[in-house]
């Protein structure tokens, strides 16, 4: 019994090895985590939203031309409730709105004005 119990010491004490070797190489003697890779700090989710940040430049140019191609719609089309929340999107929203949140309404003034450019004739 005093042999038995001497090789499951000893075998134990050589598997304790192979941890503490393990945890020495992730980074500290309580860690028993496996080290990730590093990411890199410019390849974030966010940072691949490309349009997500627009310059206040940025921002004017593109709500200009949404008013240009409101403006350039048939007569007929400007009297649709579309037209008309396009351009009070396009107007006091827009104004009053945050930079943020300019984005956001400059991108439903796009659908709008897209959907009212697809529309047939009446």
């Amino acid at each position: 019994m005093g042999l038995e119990r001497l090789a499951d010491i000893s075998l134990g004490s050589a598997r304790d090895d192979t941890n503490a070797q393990r945890r020495r190489a992730v980074g500290g003697a309580g860690s028993c985590l496996l080290q990730m890779p590093r990411r890199d700090v410019g390849t974030s989710k966010a940072g691949n939203r490309g349009s997500a940040k627009l310059s206040s430049a940025g921002l004017e140019a593109k709500r200009e031309a949404l008013v240009k191609r409101l403006s350039r719609l048939r007569p007929e089309q400007t009297k649709t409730s579309g037209y008309k929340s396009a351009r009070v999107l396009l107007g006091s929203k827009y104004i009053k709105a945050s930079r943020s949140a300019r984005l956001a309404i400059l991108q439903a003034a796009q659908f709008l004005i897209t959907v009212l450019e697809m529309m047939p004739p009446f």
